[in-house]
């Protein structure tokens, strides 16, 4: 719809306890230069448990993110929610996190290793 002056109105609905709020496909907007914050939830050397965790965090409302390292003892699997613009930010997601059970770390990546980690 649009308003008298020719302005798009777009309306948006709050998630609801049937159907909670979903991860976005894209990560959010995070400042240009700025370090990239992330709250690590665990690590996996096996994919199928990442896959489980990422699908966890999913569920429950997280932007999670798998973010594969390349060892000489194999692939290790990180699950991560973020990215995050701030470090304060990424405390009070850790603190959710924690009070839902959850271990975590915060990490934070520079611009080009947030880029790098995105190929």
């Amino acid at each position: 719809t649009t308003t008298e002056r020719g302005e798009a109105q777009v309306a948006v609905s709050a998630p609801t306890a049937e159907q909670p709020a979903r991860a976005a496909e894209e990560p959010p907007p995070v400042a240009v230069g700025a370090d990239v914050w992330f709250v690590q939830v665990g690590s996996f050397s096996n994919r199928g448990n990442s896959q489980r965790a990422l699908q966890a965090l999913e569920a429950r409302g997280y932007p999670a993110v798998e973010m594969p390292l390349q060892r000489a003892q194999g692939p290790l699997y990180r699950v991560r929610v973020g990215p995050l613009p701030t470090r304060e930010a990424a405390g009070d997601t850790a603190t959710r996190l924690k009070a839902e059970g959850e271990q975590t770390a915060l990490v934070r990546l520079t611009r080009a290793q947030y880029e790098a980690a995105l190929r």
